[in-house]
């Protein structure tokens, strides 16, 4: 894989989502060339992906995509009304298209719906419903393309044990058409979110476990193997089921109950077994694998268990990718970071999404979930008669890259433009004050106390807790005496001249957080929120307001004749043009 010599990132914070771009340094280190904020975004980026040297596209899952290039950074292209929770992106950049599905309404119902746009124009391609059942949680990793131009996407059809079942839904998008193909064989249960799958589009592959295991009584102690499929996506023909690992019940893969449960199913049959029990072992045992992963420039595919261990298989493509060998099981080893050797990470974004199990360099396989950490794998051969079952790797734990920012980016995003309060404990009402009036004591002293046009609070204390502007006033506005100090706050800050070009972070003003919490509480405060929002009129901070504040103090004040005279009085000082339905019907 050839290093990136530009890498998007996503970080993952509280608020709108970023989006970075970064470039690796020779040292190991990755410099920042810009970070903008996705005001319109709700939830987190889904995709961000470069299609063409400098130009790329992002996707949020609540329907938001952005593209843009490296000069000008991302501007809004689309924002889909998506209904769900749920969406995914996908870039094909042999064809120049973008595709993507969220929950669309369709007349008087929502569907599932596939949608694409090319990349030359952002021209609509085409807008497909798709099977309404379709569980688009699981589309990052169960959706994939085929040469044709096909969508597949995977499904596992669960009833009792013996209607269980699993297979592809085929997309036409020329026609919009879609049909099951299933697949021979039954599906591993699982219970988690993620299925322990993967799709290739570069080899047109997929490699999915299944419940069939194989017993072995040819020795000591009864071993199950656990097999996996390898399917070709062009002709969705199964090329092979086999076993890829062996466990018996001291291994720790299924506890002795569960063991002796699917043993018991093996021997005498599923109608055998209790089938809440067996249903409990095969869960189990799908847990037990926690990744899989074809390899891109490799004929061969690594698989990952819960116990950490590792086991790489090698396939055979001139022989329709026949399963040719397997590596002993791998359990990684925590070695010193070698001293002449860059951080790999900065080849990566480092949280991101889509790299568990990834080579970005030969002989070095990156790891993502509960830890983060790197594996030489230079020594992985596969496994010859004699060999011990289980050897050991080198595993480097990696620090995250340090980011090397200018003093200008610091101040704008980093720790140097926090405005950070020191308290003793933020769960006492006392402390909570305290660290209020030095709030309010900072903000009588703009501009000296923002730090460019960032003016972002962070409070500590020594718990070690660190809150948000969102968490402190939150707790702090329950304290008695804490509201009055919040609009006291809001009260210096529009003393202050250039009040509306300070910004608390992602698509938030200053003291964004603040008017919300205050937005809530008492109607007496409904003339100095309305004197913030004129100080925001319709510049960039105010979409937070009208998505959130103010549909908030609709609910609160917007009900009852006694107060109907102070709120309509807000809503004609507002400087946007909105008429609250309850506030018509009582004029």
């Amino acid at each position: 894989m050839t290093a990136a010599k530009w890498i998007l990132h996503s970080p993952k914070q509280t608020g709108a989502p970023q989006l970075q771009l970064l470039t690796p340094l020779a040292d190991g280190r990755q410099q920042l060339l810009w970070q903008y904020e996705l005001p319109q975004a709700e939830d987190e980026v889904v995709l961000s992906a470069f299609y063409s040297d400098s130009e790329f596209v992002v996707a949020t899952c609540s329907g938001q995509i952005y593209t843009g290039d490296i000069e000008t950074g991302p501007r809004l292209m689309v924002n889909l009304p998506n209904v769900g929770i749920y969406g995914h992106g996908w870039l094909d950049k042999d064809r120049g298209e973008f595709w993507y599905v969220a929950e669309q309404p369709r007349g008087d119902d929502e569907y599932p719906c596939l949608l694409g746009w090319s990349l030359a124009d952002w021209r609509p391609i085409k807008d497909i419903c798709l099977p309404e059942y379709l569980d688009n949680r699981r589309l990052g990793s169960t959706m994939v393309r085929r040469r044709d131009g096909c969508f597949l996407f995977y499904e596992r059809k669960f009833g009792s044990l013996a209607q269980r079942e699993h297979g592809f839904w085929c997309t036409n998008v020329v026609d919009g058409q879609s049909q099951f193909h299933r697949i021979e064989g039954k599906p591993l249960l699982k219970a988690r979110r993620y299925p322990s799958i993967h799709l290739c589009p570069e080899r047109q592959l997929a490699l999915l476990p299944v419940s069939e295991c194989l017993l072995d009584e040819s020795g000591d102690s009864p071993r199950i193997g656990l097999q996996l499929q390898l399917v070709a996506l062009e002709s969705l023909d199964v090329l092979w089921q086999q076993p890829v690992f062996w466990f018996d019940s001291h291994d720790g893969l299924l506890d002795p109950d569960e063991f002796s449960t699917l043993l018991e199913s093996l021997r005498s049959g599923e109608d055998a077994c209790d089938e809440e029990e067996l249903t409990d072992a095969l869960e189990s045992l799908s847990d037990g694998l926690s990744g899989i992963r074809l390899c891109r420039d490799e004929a061969a595919f690594w698989l990952r268990l819960r116990s950490g261990e590792l086991i790489k298989g090698y396939l055979a493509p001139e022989e329709h990718f026949r399963l040719k060998a397997l590596s002993p099981r791998y359990c990684a080893n925590e070695c010193p970071l070698p001293g002449d050797e860059a951080n790999p990470f900065a080849l990566v974004a480092f949280d991101h999404y889509d790299y568990q199990l990834t080579s970005p360099t030969a002989n070095r396989l990156l790891l993502v979930g509960f830890e983060i950490y790197a594996l030489d794998t230079s020594t992985v051969t596969p496994m010859l008669p004699g060999d011990a079952d289980c050897q050991s790797l080198p595993c480097y734990f990696w620090p995250k890259p340090e980011l090397v920012m200018s003093e200008q980016q610091s101040l704008a995003h980093g720790e140097a433009g926090l405005n950070i309060i020191e308290a003793d404990y933020l769960e006492l009402g006392e402390c909570l004050l305290a660290s209020a009036k030095e709030m309010v004591s900072r903000l009588a002293d703009l501009p000296n106390s923002a730090k460019g046009e960032r003016l972002e609070w962070r409070f500590n204390d020594r718990n070690g807790s660190e809150w948000t502007e969102a968490q402190f006033v939150a707790a702090l506005i329950v304290v008695p005496g804490g509201a009055e100090l919040l609009a006291e706050a809001v009260e210096k800050l529009l003393a202050y001249p250039d009040a509306a070009s300070l910004r608390s972070g992602a698509d938030k003003s200053a003291l964004s957080d603040t008017v919300l919490a205050l937005a809530g509480d008492d109607i007496a405060y409904l003339p100095l929120l309305a004197r913030y929002f004129n100080m925001l009129a319709d510049g960039p901070g105010a979409a937070f307001h009208q998505q959130h504040s103010v549909p908030l103090i609709q609910r609160r004040h917007g009900q009852g004749l006694l107060k109907h005279r102070q709120y309509r009085r807000f809503v004609q000082n507002l400087p946007w043009p909105i008429s609250p339905p309850d506030c018509k019907s009582q004029e």
